[in-house]
């Protein structure tokens, strides 16, 4: 079996360990027909990817590096189109039959459910073993179960920290060395309650020593509009996040509820609510746009070991613990992924390409890190270091593999070595693989939206004079709006996923 996992209760572990086993005896045994390794001379082929984040401020040179390599080993070069944090743009050309051949997509980012559903990936699912042979054996089995929608696979899953861990991190000379609050960062757990130690140290050592918080912050802890990184942490929503309903992983059971029914997350909702209170977090969180750049204490999903990652360019240093995880959910797998455009000339050499990006160590370091030697070199403990501090920072997480980069410094060699193992020894929903059916719910999905899009960001921020009034109006209008349809639905599904694993 590929990719072992330590499933949530014995039943549900025998069901999905038997299910794994047949997937793996049924698997097509790899075949050299249109594999990248085939053809030694053809035809040389250039190929449209519009890659998450923003254009690098010096791209060409690695550009012109990166389609070098590859096209010496696959005949095939790249048009890079860099698609910024608004998808509104791929989307439009993904619904219309625009020109691409390579997308990123995700739960969160040019939706890739709703994309597969309504045929603007193409269906890969049978292609993989034969055109990707390689990259089909890399990945392993829990991935491609979390990448699947209906049965079938319309993009390559990002193999990287797939079953998501959330940390708290500290902006370690203000808070470990000026506050001393060691303690406190390591008393913080999942319920946002056990965190308040930590943000009122914090705030007492501002008030007390008159130490500007750094970079121009106001609070302990300071977010935008969306709130507090990981708040649905411990749910797997099956991508409905928007609606906010799921199952909570933590109850060890497969109820379908909103969240807004459960006593611990409306707990955290106070918890929130308490810190906007008493000065613990900005002041009109709700209202600012850009997330903060900088952060006294923060929280973010991530590993162990990120911290270097998260730390590099800037002028403290990361000091971080574990809030939850990891585990395997469907919507933690789909968190990064590359499709195809299903009217792309080019299916098979697309698939070959992201099969390269991978697997090919060089090519791999050259594309999230830039030139060896111009932007960066390895030192001889086998740790990236920078040359050229921000020229080429593309989405390294929305691209391919982490398991064939090399470390950034000050990251330990083995950092992704460690990740890898902490992934094959993860706990798993018992649902991932699980994609909803809900061309039947759209006008009540829409509806229940349209209630939470009013009061979310007030919630999320803590800037609301109740909560439990809030949540109560909140429940009625959801109620109105068609939510007990949705779940009763969506919970028949699950049953009858479970049932059939």
């Amino acid at each position: 079996m590929k990719g072992k996992i330590k499933v949530l209760s014995l039943l549900l572990a025998l069901a999905m360990v038997a299910s794994m086993f047949v997937a793996c005896k049924d698997k097509p045994a790899p075949s050299s027909e249109g594999s990248s390794s085939a053809p030694a001379k053809r035809e040389d082929v250039n190929l449209i990817w519009y890659h998450w984040g923003d254009k690098p401020k010096q791209p060409d040179a690695v550009i012109a590096e990166l389609n070098k390599m590859s096209k010496e080993a696959i005949q095939t070069t790249v048009d890079f189109r860099f698609a910024t944090g608004d998808d509104q743009k791929l989307k439009t050309i993904m619904s219309t039959g625009g020109e691409f051949d390579i997308a990123f997509t995700c739960a969160w980012f040019a939706n890739y459910v709703v994309a597969a559903q309504n045929n603007q990936l193409a269906d890969l699912t049978e292609k993989l073993p034969k055109v990707a042979p390689k990259l089909w054996e890399y990945i392993p089995e829990n991935c491609w179960a979390g990448a699947r929608v209906n049965g079938k696979i319309y993009a390559v899953p990002t193999y990287k920290d797939s079953a998501a861990a959330q940390y708290w991190t500290v902006h370690k000379e203000y808070v470990i060395d000026g506050a001393k609050a060691d303690a406190e960062l390591k008393a913080a757990g999942k319920k946002l309650s056990t965190v308040t130690p930590l943000l009122e140290k914090v705030k007492k050592y501002h008030d007390e020593s008159k130490k500007a918080y750094p970079h121009d912050l106001t609070a302990p802890m300071n977010y935008n509009w969306a709130g507090l990184n990981g708040l649905g942490n411990g749910w797997d929503d099956f991508g409905l996040s928007n609606i906010r309903m799921g199952i909570n992983l933590t109850a060890g059971n497969t109820k379908v509820i909103s969240q807004y029914d459960d006593p611990d997350y409306v707990a955290d909702l106070k918890t929130i609510k308490s810190w906007y209170d008493n000065g613990l977090v900005n002041k009109g969180a709700s209202e600012v746009e850009k997330e903060f750049e900088f952060q006294v204490v923060g929280t973010g999903q991530g590993w162990d070991g990120c911290e270097a990652i998260w730390g590099s360019g800037k002028d403290y240093t990361i000091q971080m613990v574990k809030k939850y995880g990891p585990i395997y959910t469907t919507g933690s797998i789909q968190g990064s992924m590359n499709g195809i455009s299903p009217n792309s000339k080019k299916i098979d050499r697309a698939l070959q390409y992201i099969e390269y990006m991978n697997t090919n160590k060089d090519y791999r370091n050259t594309l999230g890190y830039g030139i060896k030697g111009t932007n960066w070199k390895l030192n001889d403990q086998g740790q990236v270091e920078n040359l050229t501090k921000d020229a080429w920072q593309p989405g390294m997480f929305a691209q391919a593999s982490f398991f064939e980069l090399y470390p950034l410094k000050p990251a330990p060699a083995n950092m992704y070595t460690n990740l890898k193992a902490v992934n094959d020894s993860a706990e798993a929903s018992p649902l991932v693989g699980y994609v909803p059916v809900v061309k039947d719910l759209q006008t009540e999905i829409a509806a229940c939206q349209a209630v939470i899009d009013k009061q979310y960001k007030y919630l999320q921020t803590g800037n609301i004079k109740d909560v439990d009034a809030t949540v109560n109006k909140l429940k009625a209008d959801l109620k109105a709006a068609g939510m007990d349809k949705i779940i009763a639905e969506i919970q028949k599904q699950v049953d009858e996923f479970l049932k059939a694993k």
